[in-house]
């Protein structure tokens, strides 16, 4: 007999040990609900778990997202409806004006009932906002009306390179552009043009004239940009970028100075080309600037293909109508449904204004005038419930990808929670097992101690 190591004690104190640690993890197990509390306890499945729960917030906040978009198309839904009865109310005012009965004190009361419904659809068009954003908006590319007039004191004073018409259709040609290193980026030997106006400052600055050139802005807005550049001529030294930009319409505000020195203005038209291009060869966004000698151009980079309608949203002018709140189209409000960059979907209501409804210059008076009313408001009322139905389509497609999202949250989860979640039953035998060996493990320890008491009878 020996009391040196006493082996059947250190067996029974290393099973108490296992065992107890066996029990102490059950025991967190039961009371978090989760059999994985650390990355211990299944590296691969936490791992798979954390990139699921990810996915469940991502859809639950699409949702959410979701929600939004479908109560601010239901607010324009709800303005369209009292457009919908004011035009109704229009119609009914314009046939009892074109009977005869009336007089003309009569169509003129009816009259002023008609213009002041007009103003009254004009507001909601304008002030109909759903968190301080404007519910009804025009959606598609700029329109013909921000078309710069034929007599642009731009154009006068740079001549008639650029197009009357201020969209950019004029081809720059891809073996110069190479040498301005816009190359594969840019897929100048693919099918997709180089589109832009190019601006001979020539005869303003080789004759002496540049200073008329103060003050003199002209925009230019390319192919899929919704925003514009701003361009400023100032009696300044250099060429700077600003984002201090004039409405929400604008990307940017580039300052052109006129003047190498101080006090000189530049004489040379190349060299006062080649500074601005210097000065803005690395600017961001589609338009980009190059010189060809007295010559600016002013072209885009897109590289998507050009298609007819891309080359209308494409323009060049010297007019700020364009940038006017309320000018300007959008593409749609965009609504995130998950946790993926791309997965949504744009909303669009439309523009409800009397100009878009072709009622702005209705009237009553004379009765010529209230029986061509009678048919305007027969066309308003049918655009404006395409209108409406339009709302209610995407209305309608929300309500879908809300139950989409929620659908797959809901499976998402109970995926995750088969692999997180512990199983309460299991964990509770596992305990009372563990609950056991650790008092059997205390019990044998007790008794391999109580063995060595032996040894005390030689002793004695």
């Amino acid at each position: 007999m020996v009391i040196s190591h006493n082996m059947a004690s250190l067996n029974a104190y290393r099973q108490y040990g296992i065992v107890n640690t066996g029990k102490a993890k059950t025991t967190e197990k039961l009371s978090s609900g989760y059999k994985i509390n650390r990355a211990a306890d299944d590296a691969a499945g936490l791992t798979i778990s954390e990139k699921m729960r990810a996915q469940i917030r991502g859809l639950n906040q699409g949702a959410n997202n979701i929600q939004d978009g479908i109560s601010f198309l239901q607010v324009a839904d709800g303005a369209m409806e009292q457009i919908h009865d004011m035009l109704h109310r229009v119609s009914e005012l314009a046939i009892q004006a074109s009977n005869e009965t009336n007089t003309a004190e009569d169509r003129k009361a009816l009259d002023s009932e008609v213009q002041n419904i007009k103003t009254e659809i004009n507001r909601i068009n304008s002030t109909t906002e759903f968190n301080t954003k404007p519910v009804f908006f025009e959606e598609g590319s700029t329109t013909v009306s921000q078309t710069p007039t034929a007599n642009s004191r731009f154009f006068e004073v740079m001549g008639n390179n650029a197009t009357r018409t201020g969209y950019m259709q004029e081809p720059i040609p891809s073996a110069y552009l190479r040498s301005i290193n816009h190359t594969e980026a840019h897929n100048i030997e693919g099918t997709n043009p180089f589109t832009g106006v190019h601006i001979d400052f020539g005869s303003v600055v080789n004759g002496g004239n540049i200073s008329s050139l103060s003050g003199t802005q002209f925009y230019v807005n390319c192919c899929t940009d919704c925003c514009a550049t701003v361009v400023n001529f100032k009696d300044e030294v250099g060429t700077s970028i600003s984002n201090d930009v004039p409405s929400v319409n604008v990307r940017k505000v580039i300052n052109i100075g006129l003047k190498k020195t101080d006090t000189e203005y530049y004489d040379n038209a190349s060299e006062f080309c080649q500074s601005i291009v210097d000065s803005l060869r690395n600017i961001s966004g589609h338009v980009e600037f190059a010189n060809d000698g007295d010559k600016l151009f002013i072209y885009d980079v897109d590289p998507n293909e050009w298609s007819e309608a891309s080359m209308r949203s494409a323009y060049f002018c010297d007019t700020s109508n364009f940038y006017n709140p309320g000018t300007m189209v959008q593409s749609g409000l965009w609504i995130q449904m998950s946790g993926n960059k791309d997965d949504g979907v744009y909303i669009s209501t439309g523009n409800v204004g009397t100009v878009s409804l072709g009622i702005e210059d209705v009237k009553l008076d004379p009765i010529e005038e209230a029986k061509k009313t009678i048919e305007r408001t027969k066309a308003a009322l049918s655009k404006a419930s395409r209108i409406r139905s339009n709302i209610g389509a995407q209305q309608n497609r929300l309500e879908h990808a809300y139950r989409i999202d929620q659908n797959s949250s809901e499976n998402t989860q109970k995926a995750e929670s088969q692999i997180r979640d512990a199983d309460m039953a299991m964990e509770m035998v596992e305990y009372s097992k563990n609950n056991i060996l650790v008092q059997a493990s205390q019990a044998m320890l007790a008794q391999a101690n109580q063995n060595r008491q032996g040894i005390l009878s030689l002793l004695q």
